[in-house]
């Protein structure tokens, strides 16, 4: 274990011991800025000696691993950082909840669309990939700024091809990128009604209705995709019927597994045109990891990302810091859409949502406040903790506050 030191200024300084932080806090010489990871701040004019320190990233779509690591091939700090994956869900929740409104409580207003200011300025992200890339470019800015002193920063990048991940078979046949498969047809729907030789896939036509329509198998509110392998042919009786629930359809695995492979891609283009880093691919990642026999993790692949060769890295600290990252708040104002009873959004009993506590020596987080004082807990993975009995105010310690992320530590076992 470590404990990360800042100069009096505030300027990250190299880790030390726990014994030598010790007799710092108790000389009061040093003060605790930071409980997790434990950070302590000079209250004298040191030296600002520092050694050149590497920070490796292994970027990724929902998670990141961070690894920073000396000239030795020491490694300092681990982290892995969770990115929200339900701002479009969100998204699309408040913006049928405000057409309702519309309606509902004004008068009638022209609906708006391309008239924000966010919507129509040049080099606009969409808000999934932006928040990916604020969780990432966080936990860089702490690292750089708070804890570590950083000389150097590598990345871990790949470029990936959807449409040859969709189908396989332009490896072997180049000339499919110009002419795939749903070349000649003037849609999507054009294609999946010749694919299906224009018949009702239910009913096979029995039922002697000629109006053909599209359907979705798995539903795009539920993750659903536009592709062809999730859409099907259904007559306009069969598909009113399915609608009603007289039948089901088989749910196929349909969801869009490209999403995350096309934000990879835009978030590498971000980070290029935004800051400066050297670049590693993946394969020399996966090399340097087989050959020093490293376990598959994200903040382990980072550790190969910036590794020198023909140096065995070794761990100076054996925890790895879990941060997932949260929303501000929440913005519902009643339960219900005809409900006048207001959700509380300050504190109750003391305690706010996400607050990291301590019950029964467990350090866990709120996830939940009862009207009777009774409060659910969970744990970095939003896992709820089943105490008997449930936790009071009384039993339960206020360790910090709610921010826009919660930590939790891991303690590496040694084998």
């Amino acid at each position: 274990m470590l404990v990360y030191v800042q100069h009096k200024d505030g300027t990250p300084l190299m880790p030390c011991k726990p014994s030598k932080a010790r007799k710092l806090l108790r000389d009061k010489k040093a003060k605790c800025v930071c409980r997790t990871p434990f950070t302590i701040r000079l209250n004298w004019d040191s030296t600002k000696h520092v050694q050149k320190l590497v920070l490796g990233v292994d970027m990724g779509s929902r998670n990141s691993g961070f690894a920073v690591r000396n000239e030795n091939n020491q490694v300092v700090y681990l982290s892995e950082v969770e990115s929200k994956q339900d701002i479009v869900g969100k998204m699309d929740t408040r913006r049928s909840f405000r057409r309702v409104r519309r309606n509902r409580k004004t008068r009638y207003r022209k609906c708006r669309f391309l008239n924000r200011k966010n919507s129509t300025k040049d080099n606009r992200y969409p808000p999934s990939i932006r928040s990916k890339y604020d969780s990432i470019w966080k936990e860089i800015k702490y690292i750089c700024c708070k804890i570590l002193p950083i000389d150097d920063l590598v990345i871990e990048t790949a470029t990936f091809d959807p449409h040859l991940m969709q189908n396989y078979k332009l490896a072997f046949q180049p000339w499919m990128y110009q002419k795939g498969l749903k070349f000649g047809y003037r849609n999507t729907a054009h294609y999946v009604l010749k694919r299906d030789n224009y018949t009702c896939q239910k009913c096979r036509g029995k039922k002697k209705d000629s109006r053909l329509q599209i359907h979705h198998v798995l539903y795009r509110n539920q993750g659903g995709s536009d592709r062809a392998n999730n859409l099907i042919t259904l007559c306009s009786t069969c598909h009113r019927e399915l609608h009603s629930g007289l039948f089901s359809l088989t749910k196929r695995n349909t969801k869009s597994l490209l999403s995350h492979a096309t934000h990879m891609n835009v978030l590498q283009s971000m980070f290029r045109k935004r800051i400066q880093f050297r670049e590693i691919v993946g394969s020399f990642t996966k090399t340097v990891r087989q050959y020093f026999g490293i376990p598959k993790e994200h903040c382990f692949d980072a550790i190969c990302c910036s590794i020198k060769k023909d140096i065995v890295p070794e761990l100076l600290t054996n925890r790895i810091f879990q941060k997932k990252c949260i929303g501000r708040g929440n913005y519902k104002l009643t339960n219900g859409i005809r409900s006048e009873k207001f959700i509380p959004k300050g504190k109750i009993n003391g305690f706010k949502r996400w607050d990291t506590v301590l019950h029964k020596n467990i350090r866990c987080f709120v996830k939940g406040r009862m009207s009777t004082g009774y409060m659910v807990l969970c744990n970095i993975l939003g896992q709820k903790l089943n105490f008997r009995p449930m936790p009071k105010p009384s039993t339960t310690k206020r360790l910090s506050s709610r921010k826009s992320w919660i930590i939790a530590e891991l303690v590496i076992q040694s084998s």
